[in-house]
This record gives structure tokens, sequence and C-alpha cells, in this order.
């Protein structure tokens, strides 16, 4: 009898001892994150910035995309787009940052920006690159973690959250919105980008792009992760977002660029507003 109790008290002070271990394991069970994804795009620390390398047309989708940020953010917050600074005195969280492209230009439009991303290597080069730029210093704040850690933190909310091209590569993207949500202010604003899964996606984006043109590494994208806009919308409205509007991403293959289109069709982008609760 002794000897049971004994065990039974030593059970006991190892689960006190060890609580924090637990609670940590409940929230790996839940964890959007995708460790194949992480592996895949850590091996590519050497290309990120690199002008003419294999994320050359993610870094031109950059551009689009912070000129359709910039819009919206002067239309909602009321600000002067041609300001030089318009995103002063709002905070932005960037999850999945990667390399940092968008994060760098929403600092430098004045916006107080933290960015995560669960690949080290990926925080490694956008910390390296960030440096270059001293104005960046004090507004731009890089974190290897992932959304469920910042949740459980409950330290900050956002003016804005973004998560640019990463939906289709995180496990239980439910989720993963629902995170973000939780993460905004009241009021806040909410942009998602990913692409559509329809058959004129799978060929632009997986055939074409990565097997015949080689224009991003072959198996960059898994075509059943792509998002339907009626999913994303769903899974917005029930984490209490309120859908603004969507918008495509069209890639012009003779220049270059991109632009902002109506069709829907492959690359989008959608914007939402947190529903202010009572």
């Amino acid at each position: 009898v002794q000897h049971v109790m004994k065990l039974s008290q030593l059970f006991s002070f190892y689960t006190k001892k060890h609580s924090h271990i637990q609670r940590r394991t409940h929230i790996t069970k839940t964890t959007t994150r995708s460790p194949d994804e992480i592996k895949k795009f850590s091996k590519f620390r050497r290309e990120w910035w690199n002008p003419e390398g294999e994320f050359k047309i993610l870094q031109s989708m950059n551009l689009t995309r912070v000129l359709y940020i910039r819009k919206k953010l002067c239309q909602i917050y009321k600000k002067d787009y041609h300001e030089k600074k318009p995103f002063q005195n709002l905070t932005f969280l960037d999850v999945g940052c990667g390399a940092g492209y968008l994060s760098e230009s929403l600092a430098r439009l004045g916006g107080k920006v933290t960015a995560l991303d669960t690949s080290e290597r990926a925080i490694e080069v956008a910390m390296s690159h960030s440096s270059l730029d001293p104005n960046l210093n004090g507004s731009l704040n890089y974190r290897v973690t992932d959304v469920e850690e910042l949740v459980s933190q409950n330290e900050q909310t956002f003016d804005v959250v973004c998560s640019m091209e990463v939906l289709e590569h995180v496990a239980n993207p439910s989720t993963f919105v629902s995170n973000l949500s939780m993460l905004l202010k009241p009021s806040g604003v909410l942009f998602l980008s990913t692409i559509n899964k329809t058959n004129r996606a799978y060929w632009t984006t997986i055939f074409l792009a990565e097997r015949v043109l080689g224009w991003v590494p072959e198996g960059t994208h898994d075509w059943d992760k792509y998002v339907r806009i009626e999913e994303l919308e769903e899974w917005m409205k029930r984490s209490g977002v309120r859908v603004e509007e969507f918008k495509g991403l069209s890639y012009n293959l003779f220049s270059g660029s991109w632009n902002e289109v109506d069709d829907l069709g492959v690359n989008y982008i959608g914007l939402g507003i947190k529903e202010e609760t009572l």
C-alpha cells in the first residue's frame, strides 16, 4: 500500500512540475503548422531576395499587393494615399512573412509591424535583409512562432492582419483564419491572398509555372490545398469577419508584372473587417 502511495505522490509531483508540457502538447494538437511546408521553404534561403531567382514572380506580386493594401487602408482609415507614410499609428501583423517582402513594405509606409514565420531560416534571411536599411529600425519586429502561440499569449491585437500566399500551405486553414481573427482589434482589417481551387489554377500555377516554365520550384504548390472563394468566405464569416470584397491578381507574361483584376479564377486577395462585439 505504501509503495502504491509513493508512486501516486511521485506521479502527482511530476504532473504539477511538468504541467507546462501538457499545455504545450495540447497546443501542438491544434496547430496549423505544416512541417513539410516549413521544410520545403526553408531550403530556399539563398533565393528569397535574389531579383532574378526562383522567387522573382513572388517579389513582383508583392508590389501589386502593397498597392491594393495601401489603397484600401487609406479608404478605410481616411488617410492620404499620396502621403509618404500613410500607415503611421497603425499596427500590423504579417503572418507567414517569409523573407519579409510585405513586412518591409508596410514598415516603410509607416506601419508598426510584427512579422511571424515558423521557418527559422526564413526569419534569419528577413532580419539580415532588413538590417541593411536603418530606416526600418524600431518599426519591424520578426519572430519565429505561429499564430496559435501568439493567441495563447494574449499579449496584443492589431489594427491590420495580413497573411499572403499562406493559406494554401497550412494545416487546418479554417482554424488558421479563426486564429487570425482573434489577433484583430474590433473593426480591424484582414487581408488574405491565396489560390482558387479551379482547373485553370492547376494548369496555370502547377503544370505551366512549375513543370513547364520553371518559374517557381517544382512542388511549391499542392492543388488539393487550394482554397475556393466560398470556403474562405465561410471561414471568415464564422470567425466574426465581415467580407468586404475579393479581387483577382493576374500575372502579365509579357511585362512580368501583376495587376488587380475582377477575374478570381486563379490568384485572389480577400478583404474583411472584424465585427465589433457588444
